[in-house]
């Protein structure tokens, strides 16, 4: 049977649909699995297989963000495959870039802001990762984060990794004690401050009592030779 390079396109883009199933309907399911606003993304999520429930641009929270952030990367890895094997030259005029598919999960700049300012550092915390994909095993809120929260944001996961991963009431405490640190610090340089000036002060109240001393004695001199001339006249 002849088939048109239209159905040639829906057939690899759609996903796998009965043998009874006509061209026609795979056009239809397409268009129903992925209904981004933009021909272009849908033929992406579409080819790419990428899970349509994970393509909302919003975060609902980081467990989310997380599974969006690893589906990137396959997508992108599927990308570089299936275009090597000349499977997609048919779809796409060129090569969809490392940007096309991350317009599909999250804006550029919030992408760069968020996703790939954290994520990628995770591989060196795996009960972060653990909670992130709720595993059986994970730590409790409390265990991981050192507070417990409702929600947990990039807010809190960037200042988790800053902290090398100890916790946020970890990473907070110590913040006030450095602030404590600083403080004693500056009341000691204070303190020494006040000390220099006192020392200045006990030299010039010595210096000026010896002076006091020496203009004394000065003019006890200069009485008795006077006391002497007259005598001696």
């Amino acid at each position: 049977m002849f088939i048109s390079h239209q159905e040639q396109q829906s057939t690899i883009l759609a996903p796998p649909i009965p043998s009874t199933t006509t061209s026609t309907d795979a056009v239809s399911i397409l268009s129903l699995s992925a209904n981004t606003g933009s021909p272009y993304k849908d033929k992406l999520i579409a080819s790419l297989g990428i899970p349509v429930e994970l393509t909302d641009h919003s975060d609902i929270n980081l467990g989310y963000s997380w599974r969006k952030y690893k589906a990137c990367l396959k997508a992108i890895e599927t990308c570089n495959l299936l275009w090597q094997g000349k499977q997609l030259r048919e779809v796409f005029d060129r090569k969809p870039t490392q940007v096309d598919i991350i317009s599909v999960f999250k804006g550029k700049t919030q992408w760069h802001l968020t996703y790939a300012k954290a994520f990628p550092k995770l591989a060196e915390y795996p009960a972060m990762v653990s909670w992130l994909e709720d595993s059986d095993d994970k730590l409790s809120d409390f265990e991981l984060w050192g507070v417990e929260k409702l929600a947990y944001g990039f807010s809190d996961l960037l200042e988790w990794l800053n902290n090398d991963g100890v916790g946020l009431s970890n990473a907070r405490s110590k913040e006030k004690g450095k602030g404590k640190e600083k403080e004693m610090e500056r009341s000691k340089e204070k303190g020494k401050g006040k000390e220099k000036e006192m020392e200045k002060g006990k030299r010039k109240d010595k210096g000026e009592k010896g002076k006091d001393k020496g203009k004394g004695k000065a003019k006890e001199v200069t009485g008795g030779n006077k006391k002497k001339v007259r005598m001696n006249k």
